[in-house]
């Protein structure tokens, strides 16, 4: 298989994003061409043993991600080894919004869940960092010609309140974050976050 300059980007991308669906690599690879060419060239990198298919998506979509062989040809990072179906719908929620807030223009960086987890785990130990606030992402932003940090909850269920109240205190003692937004489906969860935030400041 002639790998091309274009396989060498898609598999820079999706080592960047973790994973990416069929219609997100179509369109940040492939310049939105016929789904089947597109399909076609990821089953030729599947078969070759440079991506894999992630399936569990209520929507049935086919998601893709990076496996070592292509990560070597890209001379990029394997972000993640394994996937949980459990939280394979909130990962990919939230791959398709930091796709949305770089596209906007209002990220300017971003530093996803597992590379937050992965520095605390290294600099705390597994013991300690098991308190430690990790948010669903980071994401870089400028305010007055100032680059920030801003954190980033993706809430799709409603939380146990007291753990709520617990991640809601630990952003208020947070230094280096100047907010979070929280992401929620329903206007219950954001009820129940808004009232819970009030109470912790």
């Amino acid at each position: 298989m002639v790998i091309t300059e274009r396989d060498t980007g898609l598999l820079k991308k999706l080592s960047q994003y973790g994973m990416l669906s069929t219609k997100q690599i179509n369109f940040l690879c492939f310049n939105s061409i016929a789904q089947t060419t597109v399909l076609r060239r990821l089953r030729a990198l599947e078969k070759n043993k440079y991506i894999k298919r992630i399936l569990g998506l209520e929507s049935h979509e086919v998601l893709w991600s990076v496996i070592p062989k292509g990560a070597v040809l890209a001379e990029v990072p394997v972000p993640k080894w394994h996937w949980s179906k459990n939280l394979l719908e909130h990962d990919f929620k939230l791959v398709s919004l930091r796709l949305a807030l770089e596209g906007s223009g209002l990220s300017h960086s971003w530093i996803p869940e597992h590379e937050i987890r992965s520095s605390i785990f290294r600099t705390n130990g597994f013991r300690d960092a098991k308190d430690k606030l990790i948010p669903d992402g980071l994401m870089g932003i400028e305010i007055d010609g100032k680059k920030q940090s801003l954190a980033i909850e993706l809430e799709l269920t409603l939380k146990n309140r007291d753990k709520l109240r617990k991640t809601l205190s630990r952003y208020k003692d947070k230094n280096g974050i100047v907010g979070v937004w929280y992401i929620v489906p329903f206007v219950s969860i954001l009820n129940s976050i808004t009232m819970n935030w009030r109470k912790a400041y």
